[in-house]
């Protein structure tokens, strides 16, 4: 197919690079899924705190429209000894929404590591938090 449309553009008296051309000869449609933006992935992890409790809140903001997983893992200690929060999922993503992955609500008076990783087939994003007590 290459050389189909090298001789095509020769005849019309144009010229055209392999590498303008290489997606065309593989077989792949440059339409068929947009181009990497960096950036096009965000992640956040929100903190609050109302009386002795803490709400953590991860989420993701995607500039494309599609499927991804994330992977998020919090360990903590405190007074009252230490917990750890592993979960992950496939998640769908709009393009410039924001998407919410839960909420946990854990003891004000511990230290907290908390991590989340996300990945789609155009990008990928880690958010990491270290909550302290006040």
């Amino acid at each position: 197919m290459l050389s189909f449309l090298q001789s095509v553009l020769a005849a019309l008296g144009l010229t055209a690079s392999a590498v303008a051309l290489a997606p065309l000869a593989s077989g792949h449609d440059a339409n068929a899924h947009p181009m990497h933006v960096p950036g096009a992935l965000h992640c956040a992890i929100e903190v609050s705190q109302r009386a002795s409790m803490l709400t953590i809140e991860p989420s993701i903001r995607a500039e494309e429209t599609g499927t991804g997983s994330y992977r998020l893992s919090l360990s903590g200690r405190g007074p009252s000894g230490t917990t750890n929060v592993s979960q992950g999922s496939t998640v769908d993503l709009e393009a410039g929404e924001t998407t919410r992955l839960g909420k946990l609500m854990l003891d004000a008076h511990a230290s907290y590591k908390v991590r989340l990783d996300v990945e789609t087939d155009w990008d990928t994003a880690t958010c990491n938090e270290t909550i302290t007590p006040l």
